[in-house]
């Protein structure tokens, strides 16, 4: 037996699968056999008419049956068209040693098989098409991953290089801080969970603390953007005075994300501008 499937653009009949032609010596040679289609096939396939099944009792008493390379065994032959949506793609073959082996009822009983037969390779072809699809669709994901996540190493490094403090929160809780930060304040990134709290000075009561951040997120939100300052307290207890800017982090389709905050310790600049006042103070009362 052997099935063979008919390609559209060329014409061709190819073998694309065979049961026990080894004790005849020909397995190998039908292996993706490729041929032209014979005119009884066309006459079978191709004239217009309902494609049925053909049966050659005898191929040596028949004029349609047309010898081969390596076919001269074949004494009976028997053929079903593979039919996929009215067309035919293919056929279904038996092929027999034995003069008159094959008979109208062999017929019949090949057709029923040959229309399982196209039901299988419909399936085939359609997991085929899906499979080439997902092939594509992860190639196209590892290919954009593998972007983002060079996006995101250049975005890392840069925030990394920063002077300045960055923490990113979504619904004030920290989803990003940047390495800067960690040496500002002394807490590693697993230590943030919340947004500012963990910083907070004890100048500052609880209540008093929760409304600063509260009046910073709402006006983030409503305006884009909040600045001024705070006064903060590192993980070893000192406290210092830190410039703030937030600014608002919408998603693509326009709607608020969370924030990203800038912090920058500016005790040692307030005491300089400090010790400047008292200079030009002491030198203005001198001057006078």
């Amino acid at each position: 037996a052997n099935v063979s499937l008919l390609d559209p653009a060329t014409g061709q009949m190819r073998v694309v699968g065979t049961r026990d032609y080894e004790a005849y010596g020909v397995h190998d040679w039908m292996q993706g056999y490729q041929r032209p289609m014979t005119n009884t096939e066309y006459a079978m396939f191709c004239d217009g008419t309902q494609a049925s099944p053909l049966v050659i009792p005898d191929t040596s008493l028949d004029a349609r049956w047309i010898n081969m390379p390596d076919s001269q065994w074949i004494r009976s032959f028997a053929s079903a068209p593979i039919r996929l949506h009215g067309q035919v793609i293919g056929a279904l073959n038996l092929d027999s040693a034995t003069p008159g082996f094959f008979t109208a009822q062999h017929a019949e009983h090949l057709q029923i098989f040959a229309d399982q037969a196209a039901i299988a390779i419909e399936n085939a072809r359609l997991y085929s098409r899906i499979r080439t699809h997902a092939d594509e669709l992860e190639g196209h994901v590892a290919a954009r991953t593998a972007e983002l996540e060079q996006e995101r190493a250049q975005l890392q490094a840069i925030l990394d290089a920063m002077g300045e403090g960055v923490i990113y929160d979504e619904g004030l809780q920290a989803r990003y801080i940047n390495q800067a930060l960690t040496q500002l304040t002394g807490y590693s990134a697993e230590e943030y969970t919340g947004y500012l709290e963990l910083l907070k000075s004890s100048r500052y009561s609880e209540s008093e603390f929760a409304e600063l951040v509260t009046q910073i997120a709402q006006q983030v939100r409503v305006t884009g953007v909040w600045k001024g300052e705070l006064q903060l307290r590192g993980k070893n207890g000192n406290e210092f005075d830190a410039a703030l800017v937030a600014n608002r982090i919408t998603a693509p389709d326009g709607q608020y994300r969370g924030m990203v905050t800038l912090i920058r310790d500016v005790s040692q600049q307030k005491r300089l501008q400090a010790q400047r006042n008292r200079f030009i103070t002491n030198a203005a009362h001198e001057l006078r």
